[in-house]
């Protein structure tokens, strides 16, 4: 494989990194409604030149696509707005930990019903493993003064930690 593959896949990856920590800043001032928003609407003005490359008949092979599109649209804008709103109530790390393998578990699920990709006992042993692991690394609770004094923590979050203490 091509060397300068896995300079681009390296360089997307840390791109990628550093979009999220410059997001989290106002992840935690905004709700994650509006922050996916304005991220997704500067995201297609940052692409839009790109169409101005692209022919007349490259353009409409695509409309053919545009309800899978808009779906694909609209489930990554509540995708978006849940991961965001969770980094005003739990660490980054933990957030991270806990999107990255509930996304794995699921793309690995989807692909195993609509794709036919059998997964092996080990495989679904070893998921199980990271998910039980994100699962408890997530209840567990650690001090973070820059979250505990969100004044925005839902009640039925309050009334839980109550009656578990």
């Amino acid at each position: 494989m091509d060397p300068l593959f896995y300079l681009f896949a390296i360089g997307s990856v840390l791109g990628y990194v550093l979009q999220a920590a410059l997001l989290i800043r106002f992840a935690r001032k905004m709700d994650g409604l509006s922050l996916s928003f304005y991220r997704n609407i500067s995201f297609v003005v940052s692409l839009l030149p790109l169409l101005f490359g692209a022919s007349l008949a490259d353009i409409q092979g695509v409309l053919h696509y545009w309800p899978w599109l808009l779906t694909s649209g609209f489930t990554g804008g509540i995708y978006l707005a849940l991961s965001f709103t969770a980094l005003q109530y739990i660490a980054v790390s933990i957030s991270s930990t806990l999107n990255k393998a509930i996304s794995t578990i699921t793309l690995a699920l989807l692909g195993w019903l609509f794709l036919g990709q059998v997964l092996s006992v080990p495989h679904i042993i070893l998921m199980s493993v990271i998910l039980i692991g994100s699962v408890s690394l997530g209840i567990q609770r650690s001090s973070f003064p820059h979250l505990d004094s969100c004044s925005q923590v839902p009640s039925a979050t309050l009334r839980w930690e109550v009656k578990t203490s």
